[in-house]
């Protein structure tokens, strides 16, 4: 992502802090800033779209990328483990 980040004020209710709070870990974000940035694209995009399925792959993609990201890490952690 892009690195010149700027400052912002946002106003949430607590339910819905509470539900990023509760949530940005399992989208394998380091931050919540991350999460709120992720989130904002894909609404944003998903609005942009006149129709969803031209959307939906790219989503999914990016979905299946860090699903799969985190099971290679597993498995590289679980071989190094069986090698030493």
């Amino acid at each position: 992502m892009n690195e010149d980040k700027k400052r912002h004020t946002v106003w949430l209710t607590p339910d819905a802090w509470s539900q990023v709070e509760s949530s940005y870990t399992k989208d394998n974000c380091t931050t919540k800033n991350e999460y709120i940035e992720k989130a904002i694209r894909f609404y944003t995009g998903y609005l942009n779209t006149q129709n969803a399925v031209g959307y939906l792959p790219r989503v999914l993609a990016d979905v299946l990328e860090g699903k799969l990201g985190a099971l290679g890490t597993r498995n590289g952690k679980l071989l190094f483990k069986l090698v030493v």
